[in-house]
């Protein structure tokens, strides 16, 4: 399958990883494969989303957060996609994972709410500890 120029990072991720499933292996988890261990596969960072997407399907909430960290981290290697990918990977942490990592903290209403502000708040750290730096400017030779 290929995908035109300007497409989005989802279907050039998808349409790399996709042909290369057999039927023996599509039942496995996903979460099983590391981005380091598909290097011929395109958009390795990419990959990491989708492997803190499936960690959270099969309801591995804290594998999903350090995965969901570690796809942050790798953005910064895809300059050309970057931005789009860490937009979807917000809304994945702050709609999905961190809802569903509270409401594993307890039966009490109020406790999942203060665990979802903190989670939120660790998140927030995260991503600013994490943001891209700036290019450092040419200094001028002497």
């Amino acid at each position: 399958m290929r995908t035109r120029p300007g497409s989005s990072w989802l279907a050039r991720s998808s349409s790399g990883f996709a042909p290369h499933r057999s039927p023996e292996t599509s039942s496995k988890p996903a979460t099983r494969c590391a981005p380091s261990a598909c290097p011929h596969l395109p958009g390795t960072s990419d990959t990491s989303y989708w492997i803190a997407a499936a960690a959270r399907g099969l309801g591995q909430l804290d594998r999903a957060w350090q995965a969901a960290m570690a796809a942050w981290v790798r953005t910064g290697l895809t300059q050309d996609r970057a931005s789009a990918l860490r937009a979807d990977l917000d809304r994945l942490v702050l709609t999905a994972i961190i809802p569903d990592r509270a409401r594993d903290t307890g039966p009490a209403r109020s406790g999942r709410r203060e665990a979802a502000d903190t989670m939120i708040t660790d998140w927030e750290r995260f991503k600013a500890d994490w943001e891209p730096s700036p290019p450092a400017p040419l200094s001028q030779p002497q």
